[in-house]
């Protein structure tokens, strides 16, 4: 009776040890942590200092992607093929919060600069994002018109600035 016990049990645990270790590789949930004036970008590999302008992805295998604005996320998620299987974040120019990319609100073109002057802002909330186009200009897009954007290759850095102009912070 006790070794047919045991003949049940073992494989039971190791089917639990074995599921409670692939849930804990593979399920990274809300976005990936920037180290700010740590980790570098992944498009142009300056240091991420801005948490207002920063973004994340997390491609379909779970490897982390990130990035010193949006636009510079969007172009290389587009070069490797991940802009239809990320899981995307982008951050609040405002409040600085981490915001699903596919919710948030965004103006491009605005006359502020970004990182690599992509000059897309993003905002959690859509009043947030009209009240800062009426002040700053640009337009306003959704997550969608964006990514058809990068796809068709329309996002591109600010072309009334020199690649010697690019620069960090705000």
């Amino acid at each position: 009776m006790r070794h047919r016990l045991v003949s049940m049990i073992v494989p039971l645990m190791a089917v639990v040890l074995l599921s409670t270790s692939l849930v804990a590789c593979g399920s990274a949930e809300g976005p990936p942590e920037i180290e700010y004036g740590r980790d570098l970008c992944e498009q142009c590999g300056m240091i991420i200092d801005d948490p207002g302008l920063a973004a994340a992805y997390r491609d379909a295998e779970g490897v982390e992607h990130l990035f010193d604005e949006v636009g510079g996320m969007l172009v290389t998620a587009d070069m490797l093929g991940h802009l239809d299987t990320g899981e995307f974040w982008v951050h609040d120019y405002g409040t600085e919060e981490a915001v699903s990319g596919p919710a948030a609100f965004f103006v491009h073109g605005a006359e502020v600069p970004t990182p690599m002057d992509f000059r897309i802002v993003a905002f959690a909330e859509a009043g947030a994002a009209e009240a800062f186009a009426r002040l700053n200009g640009g337009i306003q897009h959704s997550w969608d018109q964006l990514v058809a954007m990068a796809k068709a290759h329309e996002i591109v850095p600010n072309p009334d600035i020199g690649d010697d102009a690019h620069h960090h912070g705000g």
